[in-house]
């Protein structure tokens, strides 16, 4: 299935491989963070308002990145249209991140507030 048409988008909140706050604590600059990454999909008006809607309205699904270890790189919030929870756009994090940082696995939080595996 394509989704050309349809709006959606991810934004990163926390980048835990270039934390800013131990980079700060270590007296170190991190240029390097992820943290404020943003894609977004749809027409420019569907793209804004995505946008507004991840950075000014803190709306989305919360996800979790980590490698083949576990360990947690990134965390974020995803934008999908109604009727796609489920479907292929939730790994579309992960689609980013595999080759910008080796991540290997998305996770979403359930209804017991336990992170699962897609």
């Amino acid at each position: 299935m394509t989704h050309d048409g349809l709006a959606w988008g991810f934004l990163i909140t926390r980048d835990h491989l270039h934390d800013r706050r131990c980079c700060c604590e270590l007296g170190i600059q991190c240029n390097d963070s992820a943290e404020g990454t943003e894609k977004t999909h749809g027409s420019e008006d569907a793209q804004q308002e995505v946008s507004d809607r991840l950075w000014h309205q803190r709306e989305g699904i919360g996800f979790r990145l980590l490698d083949s270890d576990g360990a947690l790189y990134y965390e974020g919030r995803l934008i999908v249209p109604p009727g796609e929870e489920d479907g292929e756009l939730l790994f579309k994090p992960l689609d980013w991140a595999v080759p910008y940082a080796g991540c290997a696995t998305v996770q979403y939080c359930d209804e017991q507030g336990q992170w699962r595996s897609l």
